[in-house]
Parts: structure tokens; sequence; C-alpha cells
């Protein structure tokens, strides 16, 4: 799915928050449920969510009963510590002073350097980076969990460190798998470890839903 702003969805991307986002999948589950029910079994849903759409994904599946099984590629696991290496600790606190429904455009850095990329994001984000704590949430999930992560991630790190925390709090059945591999498997490289995560997530699906 597309969230709103984002791809082939309507709207503006710098509309979007970690709240947003969540609404967004829930509102995907109810379509689901409501309207595909003749065609895909509608009581055996998974998530797989990519990096922020790891943390979006967990706090879907903690919020609705109707998620039963999760994967989670490179997920975040401490908000305000991965976007401070985004966005800096000086753009954080620049978006944290934006006053409500005030947007700016903020640099992305990877490794402290700047990459050419600029993104303009309201002052809802910032303060989702305090309000959504994505280990507070998995601790509410029960169900299926398996975290994908690239040993050589720079984004979210260290890893495997911060996949293992969500085996820390996750009260289930899980499994942690760690590629060697970077933030996105080496797509940029050939799609041979986003191969690799792929099947590991497929058979945990298959393994894990109806």
């Amino acid at each position: 799915m597309d969230f709103r702003g984002s791809v082939d969805s309507d709207g503006e991307y710098q509309m979007t928050t970690f709240s947003t986002q969540v609404s967004d999948t829930l509102a995907a589950v109810d379509y689901i449920c409501s309207n595909l029910k003749h065609q895909v079994n509608s009581k055996s849903i998974g998530i797989v969510g990519f990096s922020q759409g790891g943390l979006v994904g967990t706090t879907v599946a903690a919020m609705d009963k109707r998620v039963n099984s999760l994967v989670i590629w490179s997920p975040v696991a401490s908000p305000p510590h991965c976007y401070q290496g985004l966005l800096t600790q000086d753009g954080i606190q620049q978006g944290l002073a934006l006053s409500e429904g005030e947007f700016d455009p903020f640099g992305i850095y990877v490794n402290g350097q700047y990459v050419g990329v600029d993104i303009s994001l309201g002052d809802g984000f910032f303060n989702d980076l305090f309000n959504i704590d994505p280990l507070a949430e998995i601790r509410k999930y029960k169900d299926p969990l398996m975290v994908i992560v690239g040993s050589n991630d720079i984004i979210v790190w260290p890893q495997p460190a911060k996949g293992q925390l969500y085996m820390t709090y996750h009260d289930g059945f899980e499994q942690l798998v760690t590629l060697d591999a970077d933030h996105a498997f080496n797509y940029w490289d050939g799609t041979e470890k986003l191969d690799d995560a792929i099947f590991w997530g497929t058979a945990w699906f298959i393994n894990t839903l109806k």
C-alpha cells in the first residue's frame, strides 16, 4: 500500500506522521476485511513493513487483533536515535520548534554526510518521534513475529542488536534473521539479499498464517 502523499496515493507527503501512516494501514486492513473478504482469507492477515514501515506495522499489529502475523525488515526500534542520524540533532530541534501545521524542508544525512536530498516535514512528524514507541507496542502483540535485519545497516544501527530488542520485548513465537547486507538488503547492488529477505518472510507467512 502507498501511504497518503506517497507514490500513487493522493495528498502531500509533508503532512505525513507516524500516526497518519498507522491510520492509513488500519484503513487498509478495514478495506481487506470489508471489500476483499470473498477474494482472500480475511481471517488470516499478515503485515510486512520495511524501516519506518516496520515501526508502523508493529503499531498496527499491536492495535488490531485481525493481524495474525508480522514480518518487519530493518525496523526502526528507537525513533529519536534513528532520526537523529538521518535528520541531525539540530534538525530535530528545528522540527520540534515548528508551529502547529507548519512545514520546513530538512536535509537527509547518512553517516554525517548530506546525501543531497531534502524532505518537507511538519511539526506532527517530529512530535511523533516521541509519541510512538515501537518497542512498547511490540509488548502488546502476542502473535508470530519475524524480524529481518542487515548486519551492515548504518541507518538503524547497531545490528543485530536493534533487531534483538524486538525479540526482548515481544512475548510469543518469534525469529530474528540477520543477513550480510545493508539497510535495504543491498538492493542497489542487485536483488540477491533482497530475495533472501523475501524468501524468509514468505516462508514465515506460509508457516504462521492459515
